[in-house]
């Protein structure tokens, strides 16, 4: 059962590590995963106690619930807030330069680097040579 609990863990780790989009509803997802999974597990576990049971339902099912009205109301309030962090600099970046007007030069290597960042990280064929 220990292996079983280690491999999950493990599995959970990874996943955390590879998690690249921030938004305003990470940390309501942090929490479930945090508060739910080990509340639903231990309501599993403790199904014979059907009062703690029951309450441990309630208190993993509360983040659940927290974080699926956070979504709806950042749909309908706040949406650019469910966008990660990048693509708002990115966004807020390519208003600046729209609102600037054709009075300032934009090469079309910046435009791509702002709408692409990860195309910006590659070095340039030309780099190295020379």
């Amino acid at each position: 059962m220990t292996g079983l609990f280690e491999s999950i863990i493990a599995n959970a780790k990874s996943a955390a590590g590879q998690l690249r989009v921030r938004s305003a509803l990470n940390p309501m997802l942090w929490m479930c995963a945090i508060v739910s999974l080990p509340a639903f597990g231990m309501a599993y576990l403790f199904r014979e106690f059907e009062s703690l049971s029951n309450t441990l339902v309630w208190v993993g099912g509360m983040p659940v619930g927290a974080t699926i009205l956070g979504f709806f109301y950042f749909m309908l309030f706040a949406p650019q807030r469910l966008q990660s962090e990048d693509f708002q600099l990115r966004h807020e970046t390519l208003q600046i330069i729209r609102s600037k007007g054709s009075n300032v030069e934009i090469l079309p290597s910046s435009l791509e680097a702002i709408s692409n960042p990860a195309i910006a990280a590659l070095p340039s064929p030309h780099e190295g040579q020379g």
